[in-house]
Formats: C-alpha cells, sequence, structure tokens
C-alpha cells in the first residue's frame, strides 16, 4: 500500500490505495476517511480494532464530555459519523461490506462490527460523497445571507430520511426566532456553569500550536472565546437574519440532530 499512512492523517490520499493488497490493508487504508469525520469540541472519541477483513468500530470514553454531554450521546453521534465516513470510502473504493451495530450484549463499547465481504453491500450514492470528506469543516464564521434553495432542501431531507432520520425546515421568522431565543439561552446557562469552562477550555489549543498527528479539540481562530471561558458573569444575546436556512431534528430511534434553521448570532461576553 505504499506506506500510505505515513502521510499526514488530514491528508489521504486516494491514488495510493492499491485494489490488489490484502483486505486488511485496504480496510485500514479505507479508515484514513473514517477519522475525518466531525465531533464535539473535536474530540474523536472512537477507537477501531482491525482483524483481517473485519474492524470493530468502539467508543472511547476516554474522550468523553462528561459536562456538556453527560449520557454519552454526542459521543455516540461522533462514532456514528466515522463509521458513516467509513462506509463512503469502501463504497468509493468499490468494496462490499456487512454492518451489524452494538453487536455485543455485553460490551456497549462496540458501537459497530463492519466486514468486508464481496457480496456485501455497495452505495454508488455514498460513493459521490467521497471527495466531500476532505473538504468537510466545521466552520464559526457567520454562514451566507441568502435562503438555502428549495431543491437543495428537498434533496437533504431525502438524505436524511435514507439514514433512518426525520428532518423538517422552518420558514416561519417566529419559529426561527423561538430557535434562536433557545439557542442564546443555553449558551448562557453553559457558559455560566465553570465546569463548563473548564471542559472546554480542556479541548482549546492555539492554532498552529499542534503536530499534524495531534489536531484534536477546537482551535481557538474564528474568536476570542478566552474571556468567556473566565468569566464569572456572562451575557447572552441572539440576533436573528432574515434569510432562512434548514432544521434538522429528530429520528424515529431517538438518535437525533440538529441544525440551525436560521443564521443565528449568539455571543457571549463579560458583563
Amino acid at each position: 500500500m505504499n506506506n500510505a499512512t505515513s502521510q499526514s492523517a488530514w491528508e489521504p490520499d486516494e491514488r495510493l490505495f492499491d485494489a490488489s493488497a490484502l483486505i486488511e490493508q485496504q480496510l485500514r487504508f479505507a479508515l484514513q476517511y473514517a477519522v475525518l469525520a466531525p465531533s464535539n469540541h473535536n474530540t474523536q472519541p472512537w477507537r477501531f480494532i482491525v482483524d483481517h477483513d473485519t474492524v470493530q468500530v468502539c467508543a472511547d470514553r476516554l474522550r468523553a464530555l462528561p459536562v456538556v454531554d453527560p449520557f454519552d450521546r454526542e459521543l455516540l453521534i461522533s462514532c456514528g459519523a466515522a463509521l458513516f465516513n467509513l462506509r463512503v470510502a469502501l463504497s468509493y473504493f468499490r468494496l462490499g461490506y456487512a454492518i451489524t451495530l452494538f453487536p455485543s450484549e455485553t460490551d456497549p463499547d462496540i458501537v459497530a462490527h463492519l466486514k468486508v465481504s464481496p457480496n456485501g453491500r455497495r452505495d454508488a450514492d455514498l460513493a459521490g460523497l467521497f471527495e466531500s470528506m476532505k473538504k468537510r469543516v466545521t466552520t464559526r464564521a457567520p454562514f451566507a445571507d441568502e435562503p438555502v434553495a428549495e431543491a437543495l432542501q428537498t434533496k437533504l431531507v431525502g438524505a436524511c430520511d435514507a439514514e433512518g432520520a426525520m428532518a423538517s425546515c422552518v420558514d416561519a421568522r417566529s419559529s426561527r426566532q423561538a430557535i434562536a431565543d433557545l439557542i442564546a439561552e443555553a449558551d448562557h446557562i453553559q457558559f455560566a456553569d465553570p465546569r463548563f469552562r473548564r471542559e472546554l477550555a480542556s479541548w482549546i489549543h492555539h492554532a498552529g500550536s499542534e503536530t499534524a498527528c495531534q489536531r484534536m479539540g477546537r482551535q481557538l481562530v474564528a474568536c476570542s472565546i478566552l474571556p468567556c471561558l473566565s468569566s464569572r458573569r456572562l451575557f447572552a444575546y441572539s440576533t436573528l437574519v432574515p434569510e432562512p436556512l434548514l432544521h434538522l431534528s429528530g429520528s424515529s430511534k431517538g438518535r437525533r440532530c440538529l441544525f440551525a434553521s436560521q443564521r443565528c448570532a449568539t455571543t457571549a461576553k463579560r458583563g
């Protein structure tokens, strides 16, 4: 496999994939894309145990966030995102697979068991997302002042439905304002909690201060958050702009996700 894993973990090169290599090597190569998945505070709370043609996706509780995520709900969502990236990579490299979720009755940390199989599932639609994995970033900059096209909303709703989630678009200004108010209130409550501030500070680092293999946690680049982390008195407010965006929530199995339905600027500052 041309020692592909020696490259930066954030810059895998699909041209180095060797379709004639052993299945285990191909699977390890695909896992380079699994670790590009998003996670809360960029904690990357997952582990992978590879054995020939199988891999176990496991929750790494040592990277849990007991204050902001006391029930490990978002930790499991992060593991699900890593599994989704792995499915995309395997589909792109034309490797069939079969997945069993929570296969162990005695070890809840094993989130999924995946086996590469010639007769396994291949999803051409997922393969089309391959190039997006390396481009995906979390941005805290202001969103564009424009509505989300109706056709794109329909496509996003369909993508959620395909993964067993439910999605709805919120256009009413009163509903968007209510969401903005809730976000502002939640920010105020969280930043007023010294435990939350300590936990957040432990996962923040200055941009450029880490090596390529240590890019965990959130970079302190978009705005100055340090005053918020040390402040005892905080004031939060929200500003609603007129362009509707997208709101996604819920799933039939209780695995929920939420995206802002409206660009909402929530600011915490010293009072």
